[in-house]
Formats: structure tokens, C-alpha cells, sequence
């Protein structure tokens, strides 16, 4: 059961390494990347947070996960995390579909083919088993 399931890991990891070098998600990555950029530059001297902090609450707040540990407090910050949140949400959710959307067809589209492999024999032997 558990080399089952590792090679089925192995096997769905390779088809997302496929899956991301697909121009449109490798165009959809660059900009969830540019993004968080952007907004941890933002965030940083706006409300004069640390570079990790920045980066964190960019990230918990595009995940939408969203701790509220962190919380922009100038006028500005609350109007660029309205900004970044409406922009930054909606690529990151259209990166994730993407990606998923993709990888679970490639990889479904190989278990048929590879469920339609292993039935050809025994079609074939039936077909020559009957007679004509």
C-alpha cells in the first residue's frame, strides 16, 4: 500500500513539473511572483514592517488565509492591501486552478491510457478465442 502510494506521489509530482512549464502558467507564476514582490516592497516602507513580515502577511494575505496578526495601520497600506488583495487573490486562485486543473487531466488522461494498455491483451485474446 505505501509503494503504491509513493509511486502515485512520484508519478503526480513529475506531471506537475510538466504541468509548470506551460507557458500560461509559467506566465500566471510570473505575475502571483511580481506581485508579492511588489506588495512586500510596498508593505516594508509603507507601514515600516520588516522584509519577513512583509513578505508574510503578502502571502497569508493572497492564500486568503489572512491571521490578522499583522494589519496595515496608515491610510495608504489600507488602501494598497485593498488593491493587492482584489488584484493578488484572483491571479493567485487562477494560478492554483490552472495548475491543478492541468495536472489532474494529464494525469488521469495516462491512468486511461495506461487502464486502456493493460485491457488490449486480453481483448485481443478473446477476439482470436471466438470463432468467426
Amino acid at each position: 500500500m505505501v509503494h503504491f502510494v509513493l509511486r502515485e506521489l512520484a508519478h503526480f509530482f513529475r506531471e506537475f513539473e510538466r504541468t509548470l512549464r506551460d507557458p500560461e502558467v509559467e506566465g500566471l507564476l510570473v505575475l502571483v511572483v511580481g506581485l508579492l514582490g511588489v506588495g512586500t516592497v510596498f508593505f516594508h516602507f509603507v507601514e515600516g514592517w520588516g522584509w519577513l513580515d512583509s513578505v508574510y502577511f503578502g502571502v497569508v494575505s493572497l492564500t486568503t488565509v489572512g491571521y490578522g496578526d499583522l494589519t496595515p495601520h496608515t491610510s495608504l497600506g489600507k488602501i494598497g492591501a485593498m488593491v493587492y488583495l482584489l488584484t493578488g487573490i484572483g491571479l493567485f486562485l487562477a494560478f492554483v486552478n490552472k495548475v491543478s486543473g492541468d495536472t489532474l487531466r494529464h494525469h488521469l488522461a495516462l491512468k486511461e491510457k495506461n487502464a486502456s494498455n493493460k485491457s488490449k491483451p486480453l481483448l485481443e485474446s478473446s477476439n482470436q478465442s471466438k470463432p468467426h
